[in-house]
């Protein structure tokens, strides 16, 4: 899979985690689940989305592979006769 691709997987992944979270509030506020269902529930989404978005900085830190190439080859073509 590509980079650009699993960046956007994640931040599907955090939309959809977050619209799960809001959606549990208003559930809470109509009172059809119990607060301690809501604690339960609230807190795996929670730490689901430390995960994701953990993942999504590691994938954004990564250096690009087409940087990488040019950080390496450019220089090289620049000073070819050196080489």
């Amino acid at each position: 899979m590509h980079r650009r691709d699993e960046i956007q997987r994640v931040k599907k992944d955090i939309e959809k985690a977050e619209d799960r979270k809001s959606k549990l509030q208003d559930l809470i506020l109509d009172g059809t689940i119990t607060s301690q269902d809501y604690q339960d529930m609230k807190g795996k989404i929670d730490k689901d989305l430390v995960l994701f978005k953990s993942n999504l900085s590691g994938l954004l830190d990564q250096p690009s592979p087409y940087k990488t190439y040019i950080t390496k080859t450019v220089p090289m073509l620049e000073n070819h006769t050196g080489f």
